[in-house]
């Protein structure tokens, strides 16, 4: 049976996750997978994983993080051998993920949201990893549903002048200078590349690289410990890389940032806010922070006034996708350097 036939029959590759393949006893990836709500998304996700990979050996590791919607018993049902933790209570994205990776035992974390769909490319990322122990995390090119690209995946520095150029999408006519830093939209979307920060629906890290860290810093709750996860990782002097060989569509905002709107919009805003002031957090507010937490209330109530109903991704369109899962692309579309702004 091939892998298109087993989808087609509600089973997915990843029943095989466990059966027999890898290094030894040891795990070589943990495919760790935090989950709020949208339960068909979730095993649309688990149904894109490319299992069995030959020669690694691999878990795949669901929290729900006290879901209105529970996603236990469907999953245990069409997915038995993905392991399934329920929180008691809502915890957030960040420790969410910490909770996964600490239940984990892989050599390398796949970092992944529920509202994904991995096309291909994941073996050579590990592959890549074992080539190159400089590298403390990588991460795939991201899609958006309909094939535009998210540059989210592959970032700069986030500073006052870059979160003033995203926001206002001054970015787009000075992608060069100090407005365009964030996003770089100048950069190919095709070119493998050394980073700032990954997307956090998807990036693969060192378990050895990531505990040294702490993990995801917990206060972000969600929104940020993506970026300030990889600014740490580069600080100390491990590369974060973009690796486009590998493709990964992203719906973005499906789950809870959907159904918990304002919540979503608050925490959004306050992850930024805490990225560009976590270098002076040491010292009393400047004149500058002010500026800055100004500035992210009038982004919160601005983003609730604009559009209320409906989730939306600030600076670059990541948007609640129309099509339904079954519908996203099932190979990698052809985009050459001149498409990649497609996300306009």
């Amino acid at each position: 049976m091939t892998r298109n036939d087993m989808a087609e029959a509600g089973k997915s590759p990843a029943h095989d996750a466990l059966t027999g393949y890898g290094n030894g006893t040891g795990v070589d990836l943990s495919i760790c997978i935090p989950y709020y709500d949208e339960i068909d998304y979730l095993c649309h996700c688990l149904r894109s994983l490319p299992f069995p990979i030959p020669g690694y050996r691999c878990e795949i590791i669901v929290i729900d993080d006290a879901s209105d919607e529970p996603c236990a018993e469907r999953i245990r049902t069409e997915f038995p051998n993905v392991r399934v933790i329920e929180n008691k209570a809502n915890m957030g994205f960040a420790a969410a993920m910490n909770r996964a990776v600490r239940a984990s035992t892989g050599r390398y974390l796949l970092l992944l949201n529920s509202d994904t769909k991995v096309l291909d490319g994941l073996p050579e990322v590990i592959a890549f990893l074992e080539e190159s122990p400089d590298v403390g995390a990588a991460g795939p090119r991201v899609l958006n549903p309909d094939g535009s690209f998210q540059p989210q995946c592959r970032r700069g520095r986030l500073t006052p002048a870059s979160a003033f150029g995203y926001v206002t999408r001054l970015d787009r006519r000075f992608p060069t200078g100090k407005l365009g830093e964030y996003l770089e939209r100048w950069r190919s979307e095709l070119e493998q590349q050394d980073v700032a920060a990954l997307s956090g629906a998807c990036m693969i890290v060192r378990r050895d690289v990531f505990e040294s860290m702490g993990g995801f810093d917990e206060t972000f709750i969600m929104y940020g410990e993506d970026l300030d996860l990889c600014y740490r990782i580069g600080e100390v002097g491990r590369r974060v890389v973009y690796f486009p060989r590998a493709n990964v569509i992203h719906a973005g905002g499906c789950g809870g940032t959907r159904r918990r709107y304002y919540r979503s919009r608050l925490l959004f805003w306050r992850g930024a806010w805490m990225v560009l002031t976590r270098d002076r957090s040491t010292r009393g507010a400047t004149a500058s922070d002010w500026l800055l937490g100004i500035a992210a209330s009038m982004g919160f109530l601005g983003s609730c006034l604009v559009s209320p109903f409906r989730f939306l991704g600030v600076g670059a369109r990541k948007s609640v996708s129309e099509l339904a899962p079954e519908a996203w692309p099932r190979v990698v579309p052809t985009l050459s350097p001149g498409n990649s702004e497609a996300d306009s």
